[in-house]
């Protein structure tokens, strides 16, 4: 009997060990590990509690997120001015939170409540309706909180199962507001619940955890930014997501968002004129998929020269908001009664199917700090509308000119806003939102507001201004059978304004922008032992030997030889040299 069982556990041992051999061998040739151990089902955990469940397996993803711009709504400036003309320091960050807007004027104190409608009905409200959390502000916790204050589900679930609208806020007695699924059956630990249309099915949700977000996703908070459908972007409309082929052509293929904005390491790829960061080294633009020669056909190369001055936007981005309207003025100074929501909102005007504004951009843009009095336009050289609108504040705008060797023309979109600052300090305050929403009072929720952003009572009557901003229109982009024609600006209805744009008129007509261009120096290598003739013939007078690995400065060329400068010894030479000779 001890002899059998002796051979059984030598015979274990030698599979152990070739068993493990071959499990080694199959590591090293680098084979997914789920070509043999099946996919983890998610739908067997029992509940979800944002990365709170996600965090014991993905650890360092949760830990990439925290620190990305999508979860912070905070980053490091990229190209950017202030009115003075000097970059953002490095270590000022910018972004939604601790900024001011034209829109939501700042998340920093209306980050996430309940308010309670006209009909008596708990609703919620807040920005974080479109923040990838669990309804903490980032800003206000700790490390160890923001790892269990991500939302996974938002973006790698199915958006037919969970999404955003789903989601409902609830305050708990430790007097914080959460967000939570709005399951059938929820706490009763919470003292209070804002109430959602529909259900969600955890199991579900759980079971459709996929590795990319798809376009749903990330639409179910950019195409409502704002706070309402189309409302901020303009060219990001909500039929992006049900039938993107009637507004863009690149959606309407199949391709996704993140074909063009490249992740790594949950960061993602973009940069517009308000959006003043980029988190990862890599542009956004139409020449990572299409050359420089796209253009063919009889008028393809004067097409392609366009686009040394005009970028690819501003012939296939012809209009905005095509099915949708957005918002174009904002007056934060009146309230309306929406009867849909039963509550108020800032007294907002629509437009569709807009045309854009036509502005040099360079890559970098010009923002109005948080901190700082507002700059009106009339002392401020760096903004479109300087003269034309000189009572007005500029938030964001681009940087660029005629004069700009870096600069294009893009289209732009539009909006501008009235908003209040303090005549005492100049500078721009925000409003308790939420007391806006539920009250209709303005000026009560900015003075609100007020108290809460500068920690004392407002003591004088505000000022009203206008404030304006540019935005960039990248999506609902046109077909070639679609885009702008030759003669949509090269005619007396054309749509750029030629002299607001640097020119004299019509480039036609008065010749295209000249531009001091810095010379491309060329140079070569001498092969073997030659001579440097003084002309370009080997029966010319001979300048000098020139010996094998000598470099030459390139001048032009004249048949079989270069003509070149080159310094040998003390002396400088300009000569010609056979090319057979040079590399």
């Amino acid at each position: 009997m001890r002899r059998k069982s002796l051979i059984f556990i030598l015979l274990a041992g030698f599979v152990l060990l070739f068993s493990g051999t071959a499990l080694a061998a199959d590591h090293s040739q680098g084979k997914d590990c789920l070509s043999c151990h099946p996919k983890y089902d998610h739908s067997r955990l029992q509940k979800y509690e944002g990365s709170k469940t996600c965090l014991p397996c993905h650890s360092d993803q949760v830990n990439e997120v925290i620190h990305s711009d999508h979860y912070t709504w905070q980053s490091k400036p990229v190209n950017l001015i202030d009115a003075s003309g000097k970059s953002w320091p490095a270590d000022k960050p910018v972004g939604k939170l601790g900024g001011l807007n034209d829109f939501c004027i700042t998340p920093d104190i209306n980050f996430l409540g309940i308010l309670t409608n006209k009909n008596g009905v708990n609703v919620k409200g807040g920005c974080a309706q479109c923040h990838i959390g669990m309804g903490g502000n980032p800003a206000k916790l700790t490390e160890e909180q923001n790892k269990e204050n991500v939302d996974c589900l938002l973006c790698h679930a199915d958006y037919a199962v969970y999404n955003r609208n789903l989601k409902t806020v609830v305050y708990g007695q430790d007097g914080k507001y959460y967000y939570i699924p709005n399951t059938a059956v929820i706490d009763i630990v919470y003292l209070k619940k804002a109430t959602v249309a529909g259900t969600v099915d955890i199991t579900a949700a759980l079971k459709s955890i996929k590795k990319t977000p798809d376009n749903k996703n990330c639409l179910q908070c950019h195409a409502f930014a704002g706070g309402g459908a189309n409302n901020k972007r303009g060219d990001l409309e909500p039929i992006h997501m049900t039938d993107p082929a009637k507004v863009d052509v690149h959606m309407g293929k199949g391709l996704s968002c993140l074909s063009c904005h490249k992740t790594e390491n949950h960061k993602i790829a973009g940069r517009g004129v308000d959006l003043r960061t980029n988190e990862l080294n890599y542009n956004v633009r139409c020449e990572n998929c299409h050359t420089t020669s796209v253009h063919k056909g009889p008028l393809g190369a004067t097409l392609n020269n366009h686009i040394k001055s005009i970028d690819c936007t501003t012939c296939h981005v012809t209009e905005y908001a095509i099915t949708q309207s957005t918002d174009v003025f904002r007056d934060w100074s009146q309230a309306e009664y929406n009867s849909v929501t039963a509550l108020y909102e800032p007294k907002i005007e629509r437009g569709q199917n807009l045309k854009p504004v036509y502005l040099w951009w360079n890559g970098t843009s010009y923002a109005q700090p948080t901190d700082a009095p507002a700059v009106f336009n009339k002392n401020n050289k760096y903004v479109p509308d300087r003269t034309t609108k000189p009572d007005y504040v500029t938030l964001f705008a681009p940087i660029g000119s005629i004069n700009d060797p870096k600069a294009k023309i893009f289209p732009f979109r539009y909006h501008y806003a009235y908003m209040p600052i303090d005549p005492v300090t100049g500078k721009f305050f925000p409003a308790l939102a939420g007391y806006v929403f539920m009250t209709g009072d303005t000026l009560g929720g900015f003075t609100k507001g007020y108290k809460m952003w500068f920690g004392v009572d407002l003591v004088t009557p505000v000022k009203w201004v206008y404030a304006e901003r540019y935005m960039g229109l990248y999506h609902e982009v046109k077909p070639a059978s679609q885009a702008l024609s030759c003669t949509s600006c090269h005619s007396n209805r054309g749509i750029l304004d030629w002299k607001a744009l640097g020119y004299k008129g019509d480039p036609i007509l008065y010749g295209a922008r000249k531009l001091a261009t810095t010379p491309v120096v060329k140079t070569y290598t001498v092969t073997k032992t030659t001579y440097l003739y003084a002309t370009a013939s080997t029966k010319a007078f001979k300048l000098t030997t020139l010996k094998a690995g000598t470099k030459v400065t390139y001048v032009s060329t004249s048949g079989n030889y270069y003509k070149v400068q080159v310094k040998v010894g003390t002396n400088t030479y300009t000569g010609y040299v056979l090319k057979s000779y040079l590399k």
